[in-house]
């Protein structure tokens, strides 16, 4: 797996760190994913934190803005439903992928085709992935909310990577 990040920022003289500008587009992602004749799947990566709401309650968790091809590059099957198409990409479509948390701590019912919101945004689960459980870093992998890239960048208003 290769990751390209955007580039730092300098400010009076001092950097900024890592992804404080972005300098990658979904133009950048096309031409990858049209020209590459090395990689074998493309996905942008758009995130953020958000305020997610379902009938059990609300919960701050990561949101990520993916393409189709995240699945096969981060290896994660779907446990039920469906995993969002490229029609739905294109069209910004509205509906989430989560991780196996939320069907078991969000949700009272089975989640597919359950509403939820994320910030002022109502979203349909359509898919919950398999669970990975705790990342190499520590951190609870499950506890994610994956939607298409499209709906991450003009509904959710968050920065890309």
């Amino acid at each position: 797996m290769i990751m390209i990040m955007p580039g730092a920022s300098a400010a009076g003289g001092v950097n900024q760190g890592a992804a404080t500008f972005n300098r990658l587009t979904p133009a950048d992602y096309e031409k990858l994913q049209r020209e590459s004749i090395l990689l074998n799947a493309v996905s942008p990566v758009v995130f953020t934190q958000a305020q997610a709401i379902s009938g059990a309650g609300n919960w701050r968790t990561r949101i990520q803005g993916v393409s189709t091809d995240y699945q096969t590059i981060r290896d994660w099957p779907v446990d039920q439903g469906t995993f969002f198409t490229s029609p739905i990409c294109a069209a910004r479509g509205r509906s989430p992928f989560s991780a196996a948390r939320w069907r078991r701590r969000y949700f009272r019912r089975r989640p597919i085709g359950q509403q939820m919101q994320i910030r002022d945004v109502p979203f349909i689960v359509m898919g919950v992935l398999r669970s990975k459980g705790q990342g190499a870093g520590g951190q609870d992998a499950d506890d994610i909310i994956l939607v298409p890239f499209t709906t991450a960048q003009g509904r959710l208003s968050v920065g890309s990577a």
